[in-house]
């Protein structure tokens, strides 16, 4: 039902992409630090963020209101999140970022076949995410080396 990809960005956590059923949205880098639980922001669980991160396991949660450690967890109650996946995206064991899913509506959405495959998936994402922001970089010099040559022949 719905989906987030959480990034890390030289320590920092950021929600970089939000998506639902029927939409999908590129989000401008934001921050998890900044969003507060008091003020009803977060868009995710902070308590499963922060476990995953740790302990570089997944989570799956058949209902996440009744079972688990997780019943508790504000957003969790909130928003009466049924199922949950939550799958550490890994590079050399680190964590570079997390997928965290879904459904409000249904319990053991997230069966162990779907979270194989997830996981099998992860290390794919993992690379194109890298790839990605290796590309954003050489574009971003080339651009800074464009602008400084011609401050040079403007000289």
């Amino acid at each position: 039902q719905r989906g987030v990809l959480i990034l890390d960005k030289d320590g920092q956590w950021f929600i970089e992409a939000e998506g639902e059923i029927d939409e999908m949205t590129v989000l401008q880098s934001i921050p998890l630090s900044q969003l507060s639980v008091t003020s009803n922001q977060l868009s995710v669980p902070k308590a499963i963020i922060d476990y995953v991160v740790r302990t570089k396991e997944n989570v799956v949660l058949s209902d996440a209101t009744q079972e688990g450690q997780f019943t508790r967890e504000p957003y969790i109650v909130a928003h009466q999140v049924k199922s949950v996946l939550c799958v550490p995206l890994l590079k050399q064991d680190n964590v570079k970022g997390l997928l965290y899913l879904e459904n409000n509506q249904a319990t053991s959405v997230f069966t162990q076949e779907r979270e194989e495959v997830l996981k099998l998936l992860s290390s794919q994402i993992v690379i194109s995410i890298e790839n990605a922001r290796h590309h954003a970089e050489m574009m971003n010099q080339n651009l800074e080396y464009k602008r400084k040559i011609a401050e040079l022949v403007q000289q």
